[in-house]
């Protein structure tokens, strides 16, 4: 069953409007939210683990098989994580769009200030988790 465009419109907005308000300091908009990452925050495996559930896990979901259409299953072990570390860092860091996928994921998911070593951590942690 295809999903209409709309649908998965709606789902990508809603899922950027969250990540957004939790980098900006959380929901109410007071600043009571998860610090934003990109300052030199989270260079360590942990670091990996925040930054993906932070910003990654609204559409790749928190078990790794995708939460929105289009999004990649990471658990398959011949999906996405089949490929070089090389060609998914560049995938993270300039976006991607898979083919046939209704969306496309935006450079650094969505946040520009996150450093190469803090996607090279979050693409660790990636790894270690859903690509046994």
């Amino acid at each position: 069953m295809r999903t209409p465009v709309f649908v998965t419109v709606l789902l990508l907005l809603g899922a950027l409007v969250v990540t957004s308000m939790l980098g900006m300091g959380g929901m109410d908009g007071m600043g009571g939210g998860m610090p934003m990452m990109g300052q030199g925050q989270g260079q360590s495996a942990s670091g990996g683990e925040a930054i993906y559930k932070q910003f990654c896990a609204t559409c790749h979901g928190a078990d790794g098989k995708g939460a929105l259409p289009g999004a990649p299953d990471f658990t398959d072990p011949g999906g996405r994580l089949s490929k070089s570390d090389e060609v998914l860092l560049k995938h993270i860091l300039e976006g991607f769009q898979s083919p046939g996928s209704p969306m496309a994921m935006p450079p650094k998911g969505g946040n520009p200030g996150l450093s190469v070593d803090e996607l090279r951590a979050t693409l660790a942690y990636i790894r270690e988790r859903f690509g046994k």
